[in-house]
């Protein structure tokens, strides 16, 4: 079982996800200790992740969010909040992104999951708020699309004004752009 685990390891750092899967789940967890089974179930489920087996993933994930303060805990927040919000179970999926808005490397991700939440939830003025906020730092992710859901909001305001710069911005940034996209813009002159 300890080989297993081993193998499990190697095949996961070489990113090859399945066969790591395969080899976690052989491994079991008879022999391990508390910590290599906290890594081994983070491992399956984000093998299981990458593999797109949100369903399988998320149950590993949701035991992991029951251990306090471990290293792994940011991490089990992300994918599980990710998959939550694939779901459209959005609460949930934002009381695990709120978790993170404080992780230094988290908090440049999810405020886009966050905003959009917010904007599906009709909460256009925390939408905006978490977008703008999240615009303000340099190395935030998912920029464009927090732009284009600034300018959005501003749009479905009528402030014209504001909307301009966000969707210029939008549309400076990608390849195509959409005709909702364009139309916006060209109202928005």
């Amino acid at each position: 079982q300890q080989l297993s685990f081993e193998l499990a390891a190697y095949f996961f750092r070489k990113e090859n996800f399945s066969e790591s899967l395969t080899y976690y789940e052989k491994a079991g967890i008879a022999h391990l200790s508390n910590e290599q089974i906290i890594l081994s179930k983070f491992r399956q489920a984000y093998c299981l992740f990458h593999l797109q087996r949100f369903a399988a993933a998320k149950p590993l994930l949701a035991g992991i969010l029951q251990v306090k303060d471990h290293a792994l805990l940011a991490d089990a927040h992300y994918y599980y909040g990710f998959i939550l919000f694939a779901e459209r179970n959005y609460t949930d999926a934002l009381r695990s992104f709120d978790t993170l808005m404080a992780h230094p490397t988290y908090s440049r991700i999810v405020p886009f999951y966050i905003a959009s939440i917010y904007y599906a939830g009709d909460q256009k003025a925390k939408a905006l708020k978490v977008a703008l906020e999240a615009l303000k730092k340099a190395d935030i992710v998912y920029g464009g699309a927090l732009r284009q859901l600034a300018g959005h909001i501003y749009y479905e305001q009528q402030d014209f004004k504001n909307a301009l710069p966000y969707l210029e911005q939008y549309a400076a940034g990608v390849e195509k752009i959409s005709r909702e996209d364009q139309y916006k813009l060209s109202v928005s002159y």
